[in-house]
C-alpha cells in the first residue's frame, strides 16, 4: 500500500515536472513564427530567443543567449532574417547557424521585416520608420516619405514594388514603386 502510494505520487510529481518544463520552454514571449516551406520552422520571442524545427514542429530546439527582443521574422530560401527591439537586423540560416547583426542607424523596434528575394527586403517598426534594402539586408535606407511618426506594425510586398505596411489607429500606407 505504501509503495502504491510513493508510486503513484512519483507518477504524478513526473507528469507535473514535464508539463511545467514544457510549458516554460514555449512560453518565452514568442512575438513571430515564419515557415519557408513548412517542414522548416522558426520562432523568435523575447531575450533573443529562437526555437527551430527541421521536421514540422515535432522537435524543437532553442538558441538563446542575453539580448534583445526579436520582434520579427522572415524566411526565403536558406536565409533568415530577424528584426529585433533594439535597431538591428540578424541573419542567419534556416539551420543552426551564428547571427550575424547588421545595425541599421538608429535605435528603434523592428517590428515587421520581410524579404521578396535574396536581396530584396522591406522592415517597419516604431515611429514611422519604414527601410529597405537592396544587397541582402547588408545595407538600409530609409523609405517612409509621407508616412507619419507612429507605430508601423506589420508589412506585407507580393513582389519589389507592390506592398503595404499597417499601424496604429488604422493606419494602412501602400505603394506600387517599392516605397520610393
Amino acid at each position: 500500500s505504501n509503495y502504491r502510494n510513493m508510486k503513484k505520487i512519483y507518477i504524478y510529481l513526473t507528469a507535473f515536472l514535464l508539463t511545467f518544463s514544457a510549458n516554460s520552454i514555449f512560453a518565452d514571449g514568442f512575438n513571430s513564427i515564419h515557415t519557408i516551406d513548412g517542414i522548416n520552422v522558426i520562432a523568435v520571442g523575447n531575450e533573443a530567443r529562437i526555437f527551430r524545427t527541421t521536421n514540422s514542429g515535432t522537435n524543437w530546439g532553442s538558441q538563446s543567449s542575453s539580448g534583445p527582443n526579436f520582434m520579427s521574422v522572415c524566411g526565403l530560401g536558406i536565409n533568415v532574417w530577424i528584426g529585433g527591439d533594439n535597431g538591428y537586423v540578424y541573419k542567419t540560416a534556416i539551420v543552426y547557424s551564428p547571427l550575424q547583426s547588421t545595425y541599421i542607424g538608429e535605435n528603434f523596434s523592428i517590428n515587421s521585416i520581410q524579404f521578396t528575394d535574396a536581396n530584396t527586403g522591406f522592415l517597419c517598426g516604431n515611429g514611422g520608420r519604414l527601410y529597405k534594402s537592396t544587397n541582402g539586408g547588408t545595407n538600409w535606407n530609409v523609405s517612409n516619405t509621407g508616412i507619419s511618426n507612429v507605430k508601423l506594425n506589420s508589412i506585407s510586398f507580393k513582389d519589389n514594388l507592390n506592398g503595404a505596411v499597417v499601424g496604429e489607429n488604422g493606419v494602412c500606407f501602400i505603394t506600387n514603386n517599392g516605397g520610393t
